[in-house]
């Protein structure tokens, strides 16, 4: 895999394929950690994906609600103020998460190895009738969306420029 691997883009230098350490970003109700993501990188530690669609197949594959959060999500109500409601029973939800719940995942995409990654999701309590829930899926999707954008910016990598 070596020789189809192109030069650095930055400083024009041979390319590996590496494994990077965790690196974690968080926003909103989600936090992602990412243990061991293969990236090409150089001598001089310029990093970006394996390959254009890496990045995009990654959100994706760790922004599916149905994979990382008990379904069904909150009910969102309200004309001008929104508010969610339990899926299950119809209360108000409490304003404040109650715990997070915790999803390990495994990516495995072509011509990368396999690695971790770890969704931590704020879980609203309905207080009638105990059920956990995410208050909607379409803000979870978002979250996680950004939270791997600044995982990526941490973890300075970048796509194939």
């Amino acid at each position: 895999m070596t020789s189809q691997l192109k030069p650095c883009k930055e400083c024009g230098g041979e390319t590996a394929v590496t494994t990077l350490s965790s690196f974690s970003a968080e926003e909103g109700p989600v936090t992602v950690t990412v243990h061991g993501m293969p990236a090409v990188v150089c001598a001089r530690n310029h990093r970006r994906f394996l390959y254009a669609e890496f990045a995009p197949m990654l959100v994706d594959f760790v922004a599916d609600p149905e994979r990382i959060a008990p379904q069904p999500p909150a009910v969102k109500r309200g004309l001008i103020k929104k508010h969610f409601h339990c899926s299950g029973c119809g209360a108000e939800l409490p304003a404040t998460s109650t715990k997070k719940s915790e999803c390990s995942l495994t990516a495995n995409f072509k011509r990368a190895a396999p690695f971790g990654i770890e969704v931590l999701i704020a879980l609203y309590k309905c207080e009638g009738c105990g059920r956990e829930q995410v208050r909607s899926n379409e803000e979870l999707a978002g979250s996680v969306l950004k939270a791997m954008t600044h995982g990526f910016r941490a973890a300075d990598v970048h796509p194939d420029r």
